[in-house]
């Protein structure tokens, strides 16, 4: 799964867009990109990961920080708590930046979001130094998350002046 995906992204890196897909707005809506990988439990995490992610990618991310990711695992009628220490590093301008944490890896980019190819160095960045670093033998989760914000400011709208989607909300809806 893991050379799948690395192959998806050296393909991807190639791709030409229709110009429709390459549109660039006055103001774009993107206010953050985020791709997460979580990969399998075959490898035990190790303190010492972090250290050695950040020096193979410390020219382009010189900015290190902890962080905590907390969430709510259920569990039958049980629900419980789950922090995870997470180790954040950023660009000098921190408009992009690779997290890490057993079994994870994020890279995300801040508004004003540039483009794909620019955001795709980001991603294989940390997904080269990650696999180097702690080697899983797989992937079990893989997501792209584009965080949008899009105000409208008008009472009634017509959507298809703000989206290019075939969006139909029936006539006897108000």
């Amino acid at each position: 799964q893991g050379t799948l995906c690395l192959l998806l992204l050296r393909i991807s890196s190639s791709a030409q867009f229709p110009r429709s897909v390459a549109k660039r707005y006055e103001n774009p809506p993107i206010q953050e990109a985020i791709c997460e990988f979580h990969f399998d439990e075959s490898v035990s995490w190790d303190s010492t990961y972090p250290g050695l992610v950040y020096s193979e990618i410390q020219e382009a991310f010189p900015k290190k920080r902890s962080a905590a990711a907390r969430g709510i695992e259920a569990e039958a009628n049980t629900l419980r708590l789950r922090s995870e220490e997470r180790t954040r590093f950023l660009r000098e301008d921190e408009q992009a930046l690779i997290q890490i944490g057993p079994q994870f890896l994020s890279a995300n980019r801040l508004a004003p979001y540039e483009s794909w190819e620019e955001f795709l160095e980001v991603i294989q960045t940390g997904y080269r130094a990650y696999r180097k670093v702690v080697d899983p033998a797989g992937i079990e989760q893989m997501s792209l998350r584009y965080v949008n914000r899009i105000q409208i400011e008008e009472d009634e709208v017509d959507l298809s002046e703000y989206f290019n989607l075939g969006l139909r909300t029936g006539e006897d809806l108000p």
